[in-house]
């Protein structure tokens, strides 16, 4: 299994602050919005009151400040940079 320095390298894989940097560059409130309306028809709700909103591999963080905006009360967003130590042994 490659590393992902090797994977970055190779240019298979995107680090972080470039990747993010261009997706600044296209976040507007439409897309805000496209999220929000994607998380409610996949949760089947309305909104997110009150409700605790875990996104695992967050990348962007589009879909926690979609949560954020829908109500959700207890947001963590988590996004490993680098698999899991453990994996690549």
């Amino acid at each position: 299994m490659k590393s992902s320095a090797t994977e970055i390298k190779l240019g298979e894989r995107f680090e972080f602050g470039e990747n993010w940097s261009r997706f600044l560059a296209v976040l507007d409130e439409m897309r805000i919005s496209e999220a929000e309306q994607s998380l409610k028809q996949m949760l089947d709700l309305k909104d997110l009151s009150g409700k605790r909103f875990l996104d695992i591999g967050s990348g962007s963080g589009l879909f926690s400040l979609a949560a954020r905006r829908l109500g959700g009360v207890f947001i963590l967003s988590t996004m490993i940079p680098n698999r899991w130590p453990v994996l690549e042994s």
